[in-house]
């Protein structure tokens, strides 16, 4: 039996490699997230108002004006002006800065209680977890804005205060994080490897247990950065935050929530203003806390 090849494939030369065809790898596309850049873009412009807010208006915020009461927004007044005839957008550019303080001031306070009281628990021995975990169930068992009102309550109303009370109630989440890292940390093979080298305890605590173990929390922490400043919001609203006149975005909802029948621009602007300063800040807080778990690409 004979076999028929093709005439065209017998004794023919293989074709050079330049062409043969190849299928090259497509070029990997990162989505650029809009609510991440929207809400860094917010933030900054946040802090630039926190720090100089003459960038954005040169109207004082306490100016009264009699004629100008209650005035709706327009070209003159963008946000209107309040019962006091005071222009509510140089109020809310001028909020800024009390509502982060209090925000960012209470969540670095609460860190530092809570590093030192984890550390403490951990660090202890026995009587010392003890101790630590019973003061913290103590201050978990009585609810939080309860807690600071009663804070406040003792030493009076203000910022220092705010600060103090909303700090208090959330050392405990951050005592326990540092706690549990503490703990994850101290069995790890670069801690042995110091105590191996002869260094004393606290060397060792102070140069690789604290370090390491507050870095993640310190990334939790900027979350929390946005619930303090919701919970300072409310108690400038009740009238224990920063004291008149001064522009606080929850003061400035309580004195305007008597003319809502007559005038929405009063508090809804600085509700606004809370809301958007909360999530923004809470976003930009749940992207580093992604990034440093490696969910999400650096």
């Amino acid at each position: 039996m004979s076999t028929t090849t093709s005439p065209g494939l017998v004794g023919a030369a293989a074709p050079p490699a330049a062409a043969i065809p190849f299928a090259r790898p497509r070029a990997r596309r990162t989505r650029v997230p809009v609510g991440l850049v929207l809400s860094l873009l917010l933030l900054a412009l946040l802090v630039a108002a926190a720090v100089a807010p003459g960038l954005f208006t040169g109207t004082d915020p306490n100016a009264a004006s009699a004629a100008d009461t209650l005035t709706g927004p327009s070209g003159a007044h963008w946000f209107g002006t309040d019962q006091n005839g005071r222009d509510i957008f140089s109020r809310v550019v001028h909020g800024a800065g009390p509502s982060l303080l209090i925000g960012v001031a209470a969540s670095a306070l609460a860190l530092v209680l809570g590093t030192a009281l984890g550390v403490l628990a951990a660090q202890g021995g026995r009587v010392g977890d003890r101790v630590v975990s019973r003061l913290l169930d103590v201050l978990l068992s009585v609810p939080g804005l309860l807690l600071a009102l009663l804070i406040i309550a003792a030493l009076g109303p203000g910022t220092r205060n705010s600060i103090l009370g909303i700090a208090l109630i959330s050392t405990p989440g951050y005592a326990r994080l540092v706690r549990g890292e503490v703990l994850r940390i101290r069995g790890s093979a670069f801690v042995e490897a110091a105590v191996g080298l002869g260094w004393s305890r606290p060397q060792v605590v102070l140069r690789h247990v604290v370090p390491n173990a507050v870095g993640p929390v310190i990334v939790l922490a900027t979350i929390g950065v946005g619930a303090a400043i919701g919970v300072g919001s409310s108690l400038s609203f009740l009238g224990l935050g920063p004291q008149p006149p001064t522009a606080e975005w929850g003061a400035m909802l309580a004195s305007s929530r008597d003319y809502l029948s007559v005038a929405w621009w009063p508090a809804v602007f600085p509700g606004v203003a809370i809301t958007l300063t909360v999530l923004t800040v809470t976003v930009v807080g749940r992207r580093l806390q992604l990034r440093a778990e490696g969910r999400v690409a650096r």
